[in-house]
């Protein structure tokens, strides 16, 4: 489906061709570290289908070829197209071996459960993933600086901080 109303009702659909991530990219074994990294960032935006695009990429996601992922969770549509509730997508994220981040910066583990699920309501809210493989106490100072500068007042963004001089430029 390619939009949606204020109300979240889908104006129209259009049939695509599906393939799964690892079908499409296949690395050699003898890829340097098992080619841990290689895909620096995978943004996945599908409106509540998350879990069948990281299903779709589970060989990918488990052997650390993408390093980090930024998601979004909204709760209505995960509901509404897979019957999952966040605290469920966040395990399944997690099991792929990914810690994961709110969008503030804030460690999603830290949370209460109840907090954590709550924040995937109304509009949702965006997480980065960073998967064992490359997470380190570097990376979480540079993911702290990131997001001091990404994050804007009134829940805006700053992309400009993913351009070639931004702060978060360095991170992927």
């Amino acid at each position: 489906f390619l939009a949606d109303t204020p109300g979240k009702v889908m104006l129209r659909g259009n049939e695509v061709a599906l393939r799964r991530l690892d079908d499409l990219i296949s690395l050699p074994t003898s890829c340097s570290k098992g080619g841990v990294g290689a895909i620096a960032l995978m943004k996945v935006d599908v409106q509540g289908f998350e879990p069948e695009v990281f299903a779709g990429a589970a060989h990918l996601l488990r052997r650390g070829v993408v390093g980090a992922m930024v998601f979004e969770c909204e709760s209505e549509r995960l509901a509404q197209h897979g019957k999952t509730a966040p605290l469920e997508l966040y395990q399944l994220v997690r099991d792929f071996g990914f810690v994961l981040f709110s969008q503030e910066g804030l460690s999603m583990s830290s949370m209460d459960p109840q907090q954590a699920a709550a924040r995937c309501g109304g509009h949702g809210f965006n997480l980065l993933a960073l998967h064992k493989f490359v997470y380190s106490g570097l990376a979480q100072r540079a993911i702290s600086q990131c997001f001091e500068d990404f994050r804007l007042k009134q829940g805006d963004f700053n992309f400009s901080s993913l351009n070639v001089g931004g702060k978060c430029r360095d991170l992927f």
